[in-house]
């Protein structure tokens, strides 16, 4: 049963025109669900409330002031708000679609409009033509959905599947992500695991070849403290042995010096003794010639006075 126009249902229904072709595409979809429930008077408030209310001034400028019916509003406002596209364009645009950084939800949103609008721009207004057009195009649209997919795993299972419909291919694609990335995160798991284990018997035998090296340590500490004993000792010993050979080579030379001043004193004791001696036989040897010289004058005395007497 039709019902009247609500103004509190239409505002909340029907979106604002914002210049842009997705509102534009929400305000025709939300003006031919409430046309369907309105009667004949409420069907011309609508169409009235639309034109005052819901359109830019630019979309004002493009459209007229009044409309027969809302079927001839939404044709107005495809034809001067909706940006048209020619199917050869949709159609390369549609094989040429690449994820890149998109998520597979967002891709797969992109392919649906496309495939939309390549219907309708194949149907021309025809809504017999959409029913044949979408069935062909979905195939299409499948095919250029497993194509731009960034993971080339993923493109070659959604390939042998065979979708039917573009939105199971799309969710599949989804499913399949996720099961990966969780087989990809467990293998990480794993693989930390691993790595976690050698670095712990790495740390085992790290921790058991340092006991050993602390035990070979010590007893290299050992030998060397016996060896740094045994070699202090030596050093000692040396050291004594060379005390007592300077001692021995100072001895030595002060016997020497000794020896040679003896030496010499006993050098000066015989020259000494030598000079005396000298001295003596000079000495006797002028007291013997004084002796002859006396005696011979004592000689020439008696001589002179015996011949006195006897002459």
């Amino acid at each position: 049963m039709a019902e009247e126009f609500s103004l509190r249902t239409a505002a909340n229904l029907l979106p604002s025109v914002d210049d842009t072709e997705n509102t534009t595409k929400q305000l025709i979809d939300a003006i031919e669900l409430y046309d369907g429930l309105l009667n004949v008077a409420g069907k011309k408030l609508l169409t009235t409330f639309v034109l005052k209310t819901k359109l830019s001034q630019s979309a004002k400028l493009r459209l007229e002031s009044n409309y027969n019916s809302n079927a001839d509003l939404i044709k107005d406002i495809k034809a001067n708000l909706l940006t048209k596209k020619s199917a050869a364009a949709l159609s390369n645009e549609l094989h040429n679609a690449r994820q890149l950084e998109k998520s597979i939800d967002e891709f797969g949103k992109s392919l649906e409009d496309l495939l939309v609008n390549l219907t309708l721009a194949q149907a021309d207004g025809d809504s017999g033509a959409v029913k044949i057009l979408r069935v062909a195009n979905e195939k299409i649209a499948i095919n250029a959905f497993a194509n731009g997919l960034r993971n080339h795993e993923l493109r070659t299972v959604i390939k042998a599947r065979n979708y039917a419909k573009l939105k199971d291919a799309i969710s599949g694609a989804k499913d399949e992500e996720i099961s990966k990335k969780a087989s990809s995160s467990a293998q990480v798991f794993h693989t930390r695991n691993k790595s976690d284990s050698r670095q712990n018997n790495a740390y085992r035998g790290n921790s058991r070849s340092n006991k050993n090296n602390r035990g070979s340590y010590r007893n290299n500490s050992n030998h060397t403290n016996r060896n740094n004993n045994y070699n202090s000792r030596n050093s000692n010993y040396n050291n004594q042995n060379n005390r007592q050979r300077d001692n021995d080579n100072f001895r030595g030379r002060n016997n020497g010096r000794y020896n040679n001043r003896n030496q010499r004193s006993d050098n000066n004791r015989y020259n000494q003794n030598n000079n005396n001696q000298g001295c003596n036989v000079i000495g006797s040897g002028e007291n013997r010639e004084n002796g002859s010289t006396s005696r011979n004058s004592n000689n020439n005395e008696s001589n002179e006075v015996n011949t006195f007497f006897r002459s």
